[in-house]
């Protein structure tokens, strides 16, 4: 039996990592990378030394992450403008969180109120989805508009296929 598969990533992986290119910002002589595949970089520190004409920039991270690979690139090799250099990801949302604590409000006990479901539009069974703020906080809230406040924040439609919404 033989198995042919073109391999998977997982869901977690697919919702929560990122994976983005470090290009050469300029046409240039390529002078050495200042990380090193497994490298934890943070936002501005440098990634990789360019030098255009007599000068020598050394061009930094524009976010926070981990190198994954690295440009088979020699140092004197000439390189163009938006050359892949360096590969890195990171996470965009934490994968650590909990499916279970999904439905609350960040750091209270008050849920969302989420539907889901499918209506039928003309014919076609079409997916729905509403979900509700019941008690929504506003710091600027007074007794003048309180009860245009009160009105729960919602998005979609449980009758229609929208994402709109009332959220301003």
């Amino acid at each position: 039996m033989h198995l042919d598969t073109l391999g998977f990533i997982s869901a977690k992986e697919k919702i929560f990592k990122k994976t983005v290119a470090v290009n050469a910002a300029n046409h240039g002589q390529f002078m050495g990378f200042k990380v090193a595949v497994g490298d934890k970089v943070i936002t501005n520190q440098k990634a990789y030394a360019l030098k255009v004409g007599e000068k020598v920039d050394e061009l930094g991270f524009l976010n926070e992450g981990e190198v994954s690979s690295l440009a088979d690139v020699q140092v004197g090799e000439m390189v163009n403008k938006g050359r892949n250099l360096i590969n890195m990801w990171y996470y965009q949302f934490n994968p650590n969180i909990s499916i279970a604590e999904l439905p609350y409000k960040p750091g209270t006990q008050t849920k969302f109120e989420i539907f889901v479901g499918k209506v039928d539009k003309a014919g076609l069974k079409v997916q729905v989805i509403e979900v509700k703020d019941p008690s929504p906080d506003n710091p600027l809230r007074t007794e003048d508009n309180e009860a245009k406040n009160r009105k729960p924040l919602r998005f979609g439609s449980r009758s229609d296929v929208s994402t709109s919404g009332n959220w301003e």
